[in-house]
């Protein structure tokens, strides 16, 4: 989700809202406006998430590059934790990160 625009240095700068949600409780697990949609902003708020909350056992997200990435592959396959991507073109199922405990 896009965020307010922070004025740095006289620059308008666009933000950007990372959330992972547990879908069974509903409870926003972690989250985070950040400046850059790149693999570290997924990356800053999913540890946050996980020291938090715990490891799930799925990671629902979107197809988007960042969650695409070998790195987050990699970083659920270390954990444990099965990496579910939602069907190309299904809005109903896009919008949030989820993250099931089961």
């Amino acid at each position: 989700m896009y965020g307010p625009y922070l004025n740095l240095d006289g620059k308008k700068v666009k933000t950007f809202l990372f959330a992972f949600i547990d879908d069974c409780s509903r409870i926003i697990t972690y989250a985070k406006f950040l400046t850059t949609e790149k693999f570290s902003a997924v990356q800053q708020v999913l540890s946050e998430a996980l020291l938090r909350r715990g490891i799930p056992k799925l990671l629902y997200v979107d197809n988007g590059k960042v969650y695409r990435s070998d790195n987050l592959h990699f970083a659920c396959a270390s954990l444990g934790i099965t990496l579910i991507h939602t069907k190309p073109y299904d809005a109903a199922s896009k919008g949030y990160a989820k993250y099931m405990i089961m």
